[in-house]
């Protein structure tokens, strides 16, 4: 499974090229495709009016996974174990433990906010490349 974080879901909406063409690639090819909830709280949080309809179609795309017990008891770990030091919050923890509990492979650009040795990290471009 892919996991993908908010980054990578509203760079196309920002003309990034990089961006465009993994999602395209990734629809195309992958049929397991989530997100977060976390990151499906965000997307709708930060949408700007006049956008509703656009995304709520990209959010079609995906499978939403809600947070369960083992998520949250993941992200309690990760939160003890990097809050201090990685400055890690609480909605990075639980994306953090969706992606363990999944065992999926996140992709994502914000890669210090995801030190965990234990999951699958992705950086599928660079905030730089168009």
């Amino acid at each position: 499974m892919k996991l993908i974080d908010t980054d990578i879901l509203i760079d196309p909406f920002h003309g990034n090229a990089a961006a465009l063409t993994l999602m395209s690639h990734l629809a195309e090819t992958e049929t397991k495709l989530a997100i977060s909830v976390v990151t499906m709280t965000e997307i709708l949080g930060g949408m700007r009016p006049g956008k509703e309809a656009r995304t709520e179609q990209l959010l079609q795309l995906f499978n939403v996974i809600p947070v369960s017990e083992a998520i949250g008891r993941a992200a309690a770990v990760y939160l003890r174990l990097f809050r201090r030091s990685h400055r890690i919050d609480f909605g990075d923890a639980l994306v953090a433990a969706t992606t363990l509990v999944y065992n999926a492979e996140l992709f994502t650009r914000n890669e210090k906010h995801y030190p965990m040795p234990d999951i699958k990290v992705v950086i599928p471009y660079t905030r730089g490349q168009q």
